[in-house]
């Protein structure tokens, strides 16, 4: 059986903010750095299967969004994951296009 993962998500009017916390192995520090990098992973007592995508993906998305996304964590202890996104839509881009 797994273990438990806990959502919390709230809003101080700017922004939305879902964190993610979960009860695995955890990270050190140096991991911590890497992890949103293309085909990372935990390494030590990842058991899982991936391709280390995962992160780097949710990264990409969470940046397009013009938002932030942030680790915490430490060995044995679990991980919780902050996604930071505005609740604004961003300013259209003022640009002029010429047509012809």
């Amino acid at each position: 059986m797994g273990r438990p993962v806990t959502l919390r998500l709230r809003s101080d009017g700017r922004s939305a903010v879902l964190e993610v916390q979960d009860r695995g192995v955890g990270m050190p520090p140096e991991q911590q750095t890497r992890i949103f990098g293309r085909f990372e992973q935990v390494v030590g007592q990842h058991r899982g299967s991936g391709f280390g995508i995962g992160l780097w993906v949710a990264s990409r998305l969470v940046a397009a969004m013009d938002g932030r996304i942030a680790v915490s964590s430490r060995p044995g202890e679990g991980s919780t994951f902050t996604v930071t996104l505005p609740l604004a839509p961003l300013e259209p881009d003022r640009t002029t296009h010429a047509t012809g």
